[in-house]
């Protein structure tokens, strides 16, 4: 999506630019040019007031999106206005502004800010263009008809792309079977880990058995079920990763390593009441490491190595020798 500020930087050259080529060709077409200079400077006064408003109004704290509301509309206003004061035919040239404007708040605002400029726009548009009473009662209609639609509709459209965005976002972020964080938010999360967190790698025993026997729904429901152990049986500030397959991932923040074992272990013994005959194992180190992800998964091997259905934490040794003895055929 484009920033707000992006919108503002490519509204203000538009504003700028068609009120300075409709001002001069329209002095130039009615042959009064001594009027040009004057206009030209009543443009580039209402500018400068405009970016000072604007300057005023982020230093107040206002942000983006309630600047353009409260600012732009306005300085459309405030320019028609010295504009017809001015040179009363060159402002009859530029009505079209009021709309440009409007667009604008279509394209920066949300849904529905329309009506909030609806009713301090329409009585110096008709001052302007110097309206009878028995042609307002058509044309006030109509010019708020058109106002509203150039503002709503990039408005809703804009608002759908938006939610579109966050759903392919989050859809791009979670697993679609059990609902967990993917892998793709795992680099962010580990990098912002220190040595007071840890990390365990858990993977369910016999996956592949128990999917052969009872067939591959089961085995989703079976993912489904091992999920909801693990969120439920985890902390707030934890996170659970489906991390591929039948392995899982926990980021346990500001958990020692003896805390995020007894953790694990109780996780262990939630799932064994959960689903009776389910087992898992488990490798868990702190996150201190230049590998916590690589240490925990040797330690996960060396768990299946030494009969499975258990947790094996970090004890200094090198845990890369479990991964080299681990039998074929002994994974899962």
């Amino acid at each position: 999506m484009v920033p707000v500020a992006r919108w503002h930087v490519l509204g203000a050259r538009a504003f700028l630019g068609v009120t300075l080529v409709v001002l001069v060709a329209g002095a130039v077409s009615d042959g009064r040019l001594d009027t040009a200079p004057r206009v030209v400077l009543a443009v580039l006064a209402v500018a400068a007031a405009t970016f000072a408003v604007w300057a005023l109004l982020r230093g107040l704290g206002r942000d983006g999106s309630e600047r353009s509301v409260m600012l732009w509309p306005v300085a459309v206003v405030a320019l028609m206005t010295v504009l017809n004061v001015v040179s009363p035919l060159t402002a009859h040239e530029l009505p079209g502004l009021f709309t440009l404007a409007f667009l604008f708040v279509g394209l920066t605002q949300r849904p529905g800010t329309v009506w909030w400029c609806l009713l301090p726009a329409l009585p110096p548009y008709l001052w302007i263009l110097q309206i009878s009473v028995d042609v307002s009662l058509v044309r006030i209609p109509v010019i708020l008809a058109i106002w509203v639609l150039v503002a709503e509709v990039p408005a809703r459209l804009l608002d759908m792309v938006r939610a579109q965005s966050e759903a392919l976002s989050q859809l791009a972020r979670t697993d679609p079977l059990t609902g967990l964080a993917n892998r793709s938010r795992l680099d962010a999360t580990l990098a912002a880990l220190g040595p007071g967190d840890a990390v365990a790698l858990l993977d369910l025993d016999h996956f592949k058995r128990f999917n052969d026997t009872h067939g591959h729904p089961a085995g989703d429901a079976l993912l489904r079920d091992f999920a909801a152990c693990l969120v439920t049986g985890t902390r707030r500030t934890d996170v659970v990763f489906r991390f591929g397959g039948e392995e899982f991932l926990l980021v346990l923040v500001g958990a020692s390593l003896p805390d995020a074992s007894a953790l694990v272990e109780e996780l262990a013994s939630r799932w064994r009441t959960a689903r009776a005959g389910e087992t898992f194992s488990a490798g868990v180190v702190s996150a201190g490491g230049p590998d916590p992800v690589g240490a925990a998964d040797a330690l996960l091997y060396r768990a299946k190595r030494e009969g499975r259905d258990r947790v094996v934490a970090e004890d200094g040794t090198d845990p890369g020798a479990a991964e080299a003895s681990l039998p074929q055929g002994a994974g899962s």
